[in-house]
């Protein structure tokens, strides 16, 4: 119970961190649906998925740490994806 509120309050803090940041220095978000990154967007995280959903029932016949690695390494690629995309199609992004 208190580890779940422990990321509770680790996710409050850097949500409120990255707006306190984007309103001092000016940035605003841009989405990637208003790029012409928008299908390669959709595409590529749904094939990410898709990969993931297919390996998830071999990974649930694994030990809780394999599956933990299983699970990081999935959001890994996710989110570095569309760091990718972002960094691609948003110029303005760092």
């Amino acid at each position: 119970m208190d580890f779940i509120i422990f990321l509770i309050i680790v996710l409050v803090f850097f949500i409120s961190l990255e707006k306190l940041l984007r309103k001092r220095l000016g940035i605003q978000k841009q989405k990637i649906s208003n790029t012409p990154g928008k299908k390669v967007y959709h595409w590529g995280k749904g094939v990410i998925v898709v990969v993931f959903l297919c390996c998830l029932p071999y990974a649930i016949t694994l030990n809780d740490l394999m599956m933990r690695w299983f699970w990081i390494g999935y959001l890994s690629i996710l989110l570095g994806f569309e760091a990718f995309i972002q960094w691609k199609y948003i110029r303005d992004s760092k």
